[in-house]
């Protein structure tokens, strides 16, 4: 199995394009173990935000006169963080894929309001900054392999062996 479809991140982005969302998975299996995982990602989040923000307390309302059945129980009105990360991410996976142009981040960005916990993960997965460093070690060795004095490749091939050696390294 490819290191890409097991590393969290990349099967995290895959999913939080909106272009592809499921689509990539090949089998049910798949699905469901990336769909969990997005929603214990979601779900982390949800908690977070919870402990940063602890909620207001409401105002109760003056006690009624009449005396029904069960007033003696305490009325519930929160929801827990798996229930609004599970909802949510249902509603995402079954909405409409985008066409390919679209850029993701500016699809979360517009649609922070209506999946606001996604767009949290969504902003944590997608927004990872490029690092140089590969690049600069693949530069720094093909400078050393491929000097027209010293090798007899054809660019085609000096291509396909670049391509074979960083997909070995990842």
């Amino acid at each position: 199995m490819p290191p890409f479809e097991t590393n969290k991140t990349f099967i995290l982005g895959a999913i939080l394009d909106p272009c592809f969302k499921l689509q990539w998975c090949a089998d049910d299996n798949k699905k469901q173990s990336s769909i969990t995982l997005l929603k214990g990602e979601v779900a982390k989040v949800t908690r977070t935000q919870e402990q940063v923000q602890p909620p207001q307390p409401l105002e109760e309302p003056p006690p009624k006169k009449t005396k029904q059945l069960f007033t003696f129980m305490p009325e519930i009105n929160t929801c827990d963080a798996s229930h609004l990360s599970s909802s949510e991410v249902e509603k995402y996976l079954e909405s409409q894929r985008e066409i390919m142009e679209t850029n993701p981040l500016d699809y979360w960005k517009a649609n922070q309001l209506k999946y606001p916990a996604m767009a949290i993960v969504a902003k944590q997965v997608l927004a990872v900054p490029a690092s140089s460093a590969a690049v600069e070690r693949l530069f720094s060795i093909a400078g050393k392999v491929f000097t027209p004095e010293h090798c007899r490749l054809t660019e085609k091939r000096f291509t396909e062996l670049m391509f074979i050696r960083l997909f070995m390294l990842n």
